[in-house]
């Protein structure tokens, strides 16, 4: 009886020990949270809890029998193997289960796309060229690039193709070309290319909303334009220009039925023999016979539509809406008038969109700043070097005016021209502009009236600390567009503050020295807001000088009121050649002494070949705080019209009401001065202090 009661502990003893290692090392180690597979585990986890029980119970009973026969040591041993055997098989069991748990295996989906993938030869580009062309059809309704709106447009069909769709096959029809929607810094575009899963680097399409198409053959390459009709037509364009259109019947394939008139003038559908032109809608309109008028060839291709005129050029929009482009639109990129050019990179496109950004907000500031009615004739004054196609930007914001756009340099019957205009808008250039123009210019300023100029001198006003133009830094445009949009109002108070002021006697002072004294009494102050809303009011020529920046005031004082010195430490006479230490002593505005540390022979000489420079031309003093100079800056920002800085110059002031003549001018800027009006501080070290 013993011996049985013995085996019984025995086996529950060893069942409930081998059962419960079991469970805590598979539980430990399979780790359930981390498992989809839990139902699976758990009853690997209760076989071997039970097959565990069975071998302890069994192990226990022989454990039992043995302490029934006082044999304990040698139960003890029994039992301890027992245990141990349960422990390494309960071991090797849970490596199976973590192995189960942890180590992912490929799910049914994810083993259809490598066998797809892996039978899946080359693709073929014309198919991937197929879905941009359709992608590019749901453009043309949606206007926006955003897969969901590509879909709602007709594309619904395509969103399987998308790159990360739960909804792409992977079998047999499917072609492997894929898109997505891409965010770049101009915006979204989209990206047609091979399933990733291919590893195929390309070809890859892309267009964004210029609508333009292009092809890259991987990622990086460069991009070249496609389905650009242009070169295709060409020929047809040459013969048209050499003999008319009945000299090119052997280039025509068809030429539908007259299908409207335009004044006299016919339109016609037009197909050419050219293969590549077989998509293409193409109107000819002749205006007039031929050789007696121009003719306009418009183009509708998948992506853009394009127009050449007679005596133009090109032109191109991506509004399929208007039906037409017209000879206001742009030219079109240089890689769709020849497919060999590749086109511009992304990074040239983001800096192309930043500038056409910033000419619109110039051209902008520009019709703000004129007085004019719809219909005046404005003419615009442009370099093709010199922010190149900003004159567009003008003309286009111009549109309610006509705009006459005149390159700089020499021009016939130039006086004759302006004798029309009302208005004459500078815009930025290193041309200089010849004697007998801005001879011309004073006369026509001077008949009065609405006649006005815009000065946009932009880069030319970026000045060195000695006056002198220098490298317009990055940044600066925008500083500029900033100080043009400046409300006038707000520079008002202040304005008109210190005018009252300089009715009393000025006094300038500089740290290296320069202490100058005038008066203003009744000449006239210019006050320069960027705007001409009083140009019918203008005492002098300057104030139908309208700057964009403005902010500036400037006023000649009476020339025998000038007395004092001005002190310069460095003084540019020409390139290479300066003095440094310049004093200039001044009785009744003349110089009647000037002295150099260095350089007093070249000063001397310059003096003397210019005799304007001996007298003193105006003071002018900047209140635009979006222009302020900053101590350590290597540049003074627009011809020092920042606040707090001081512009004395010399020469000629004809143009702000004084008695000097001569033509030549100098201007000498000073960024620390103090400059007080009687008892008022206006300036102090530089900083403008009248409130």
């Amino acid at each position: 009886m013993r011996k049985v009661l013995a085996g019984i502990l025995g086996f529950v003893t060893g069942a409930l020990v081998a059962a419960l290692v079991v469970v805590l090392i598979g539980f430990s180690v399979g780790d359930l949270k981390y498992s989809k597979r839990w139902a699976d585990i758990l009853m690997l986890i209760f076989v071997g809890m039970v097959l565990a029980a069975l071998f302890g119970g069994a192990m226990g009973v022989v454990a039992g029998l043995r302490v029934a026969e006082g044999q304990t040591r040698r139960a003890a041993i029994i039992f301890a193997r027992a245990t141990g055997t349960v422990v390494v098989l309960a071991l090797l069991g849970a490596a199976g289960f973590w192995a189960m748990v942890r180590i992912p295996r490929p799910n049914p989906a994810d083993l259809q796309k490598k066998q797809w993938a892996r039978a899946t030869g080359p693709l073929d580009p014309t198919l991937g060229l197929q879905l941009a062309h359709s992608l590019l059809a749901c453009h043309a309704s949606s206007r926006s690039l955003t897969p969901d709106a590509l879909g709602a447009s007709g594309c619904g069909h395509e969103q399987s193709l998308l790159i990360g769709s739960s909804l792409t096959r992977f079998d047999s029809g499917d072609k492997g070309w894929r898109w997505e929607s891409v965010r770049t810094p101009r915006g979204d575009k989209v990206v047609v290319r091979p399933d990733p899963l291919l590893e195929q680097p390309g070809p890859i399409f892309e267009f964004d909303d210029e609508r333009l198409l292009v092809r890259r053959e991987a990622p990086g390459a460069p991009d070249f334009a496609i389905d650009t009709p242009i070169p295709a037509v060409e020929a047809y364009r040459e013969c048209l220009l050499a003999s008319g259109a009945d000299g090119c019947a052997h280039l025509e394939k068809q030429r539908a039925p007259e299908t409207r008139r335009m004044g006299p003038a016919e339109s016609h559908w037009i197909r050419l023999v050219n293969p590549d032109t077989a998509h293409l809608r193409i109107t000819l309109v002749p205006r007039g016979r031929y050789r007696e008028g121009p003719f306009e060839l418009h183009i509708t291709a998948r992506g853009r539509v394009y127009m050449f005129q007679e005596g133009g050029g090109w032109h191109v929009t991506n509004n399929r809406s208007s039906g037409i482009a017209i000879a206001k639109d742009p030219s079109p990129e240089p890689c769709e008038l020849d497919p060999k050019v590749p086109c511009a990179t992304e990074a040239r496109q983001t800096a192309s969109a930043a500038r056409e950004s910033l000419y619109q907000r110039i051209a902008t500031r520009i019709r703000f700043a004129l007085r004019v009615n719809p219909g005046d004739r404005v003419i615009v004054r442009f370099d093709p070097q010199t922010m190149a196609g900003l004159e567009h930007a003008v003309e286009k914001d111009l549109r309610s005016q006509q705009v006459e756009l005149m390159p700089y340099g020499p021009v016939e019957n130039f006086e004759q021209r302006l004798a029309e205009a009302v208005a004459y808008v500078w815009l930025p250039t290193s041309i200089p502009t010849p004697a007998d123009q801005v001879a011309a210019l004073a006369r026509w300023t001077n008949r009065g009236g609405w006649r006005h100029e815009i000065h946009v001198h932009w880069m030319e006003g970026t000045l060195d600390l000695e006056g002198r133009q220098t490298m317009h830094p990055p940044g600066m445009d925008e500083r500029y567009i900033a100080a043009a949009d400046t409300n006038p109002l707000d520079m008002l108070p202040h304005m008109d503050r210190v005018i009252s002021a300089l009715s009393n006697e000025v006094r300038v002072t500089t740290l290296a020295g320069t202490d100058l004294r005038f008066r203003t009494l009744d000449r006239p102050v210019n006050r320069q807001l960027g705007s001409a809303s009083s140009v019918d009011k203008a005492k002098i020529r300057i104030d139908r000088h309208i700057e964009v920046p403005g902010g500036v005031l400037r006023v000649a004082p009476v020339e025998t009121t000038v007395n004092g010195v001005i002190v310069m430490r460095s003084f540019w006479i020409r390139e290479g050649v300066r003095a440094t230490d310049v004093r200039l002593e001044f009785t009744n505005g003349r110089i009647t002494r000037a002295t150099a540390a260095t350089g007093q022979g070249e000063l001397d000489n310059y003096l003397r070949t210019q005799p304007a420079l001996t007298y003193f031309r105006e003071f002018c003093l900047g209140m635009n705080p979006a222009l302020a100079w900053k101590p350590g800056d290597s540049v003074i920002p627009y011809y020092g019209y920042g606040a707090g800085v001081v512009r004395m110059s010399l020469g000629d002031n004809e143009e702000l009401g004084g008695t000097v003549r001569g033509g030549a001018v100098r201007w000498n800027f000073f960024t620390d001065a103090t400059v007080r009006a009687g008892n008022l501080v206006l300036v102090k070290g530089g900083r403008l202090v009248v409130k």
